[in-house]
């Protein structure tokens, strides 16, 4: 039984597939699962004034930022030695113009990680080695750009890449309705699975209307077009507990690994990741993961949590209960 639409977002029917991370976390010794990997605070479109939706413009107006090459590796190969499996290549800025980035996916490749990545797509032609990566997410609001022809360059990533599994994701702007019929277009023609999702730096009642507007335009019989809803969870968080380090931290340009690569997205923190969701710096992440400073509980008091499902799951999963063979 398979679902696409659990195949190209973050769920967690994903998360209850990494048991053997999640009895690591029980016992003490956790492994995060998965690397958000965030080298550069550049983006080739920031000519443009940034895209509506970018949840770092703010952060990437005052810095240019591109992560040390050699502190990205060992940092990376800390992560790998802690049992990490998968990175994915996102972003402040796009990968696509971070100068190291065909280095880094070939330094990724050889360590055994499981390598996706998100770009906007406009300058793919600066990777040389998709045939590396597991999968590929373009952004689709660079059609509020482009025409198709412009936008993405998809003989060459065909070309490269021929196995690559490919999807995107278009988040809600005031340009939907008249990017819509290029979505459309550009699906149908290359058979790619892409999700639309509410911008989610809003309030809760903002993103909820957001998603009903998006349910009503988005047409329900086009099979490569759906609305992301079932991951976002804009009801009350059971409390301010964050275990996101735990499971999917981020390593920002600034050498900083954060303990959620979507904490930008409550509106108090401003679009950037604030300094209080560090968790240590990159050098020093082999001896933060394997010290019981890694299980202290984080708290985090964000009006929106794009992982309220996770950190309940993952807050059950630690609570200890007596007479466990009694379910």
């Amino acid at each position: 039984m398979k679902d696409i639409k659990y195949s190209i977002t973050s769920n967690r029917i994903k998360l209850f597939k990494h048991l053997e991370n999640l009895r690591s976390l029980q016992l003490g010794t956790p492994k995060p699962i998965l690397l958000h990997f965030m080298p550069t605070t550049n983006c080739n479109l920031s000519r443009f004034g940034f895209c509506e939706n970018c949840c770092f413009k703010d952060a990437n107006k005052s810095n240019a930022l591109d992560l040390d090459l050699e502190y990205a590796k060992k940092t990376i190969e800390q992560f790998r030695m802690i049992g990490t499996k998968a990175i994915e290549m996102t972003g402040f800025g796009d990968i696509t113009v971070y100068k190291h980035i065909n280095e880094l996916i070939d330094y990724c490749h050889k360590l055994g990680f499981s390598i996706g990545a998100n770009t906007n797509g406009n300058l793919i032609r600066n990777i040389k080695n998709l045939n590396k990566l597991k999968w590929l997410r373009l952004s689709m609001n660079t059609l509020d750009f482009f025409e198709i022809d412009k936008a993405y360059d998809m003989d060459y990533i065909r070309t490269t890449a021929p196995n690559l599994e490919i999807s995107g994701c278009y988040v809600n702007t005031s340009k939907i309705k008249e990017t819509l019929p290029k979505l459309i277009k550009f699906v149908n023609k290359e058979n790619i699975f892409v999700r639309i999702v509410p911008n989610c730096i809003d309030t809760k009642d903002g993103i909820d209307k957001q998603i009903s507007y998006l349910k009503k335009l988005v047409p329900k019989h086009n099979p490569y077009l759906f609305v992301s809803d079932f991951n976002v969870n804009t009801e009350k968080r059971r409390n301010n507990n964050c275990y996101m380090h735990l499971i999917k931290p981020a390593l920002a340009p600034d050498g900083w690994v954060y303990s959620c690569p979507s904490s930008e997205l409550a509106l108090e923190n401003g679009t950037i990741l604030n300094k209080k969701f560090r968790i240590c710096k990159g050098e020093e992440v082999f001896k933060f993961y394997t010290s019981k400073k890694s299980l202290k509980i984080k708290k985090h008091d964000c009006s929106y949590c794009k992982y309220n499902n996770f950190n309940e799951i993952i807050e059950d999963l630690l609570i200890d209960v007596k007479h466990k063979e009694f379910t």
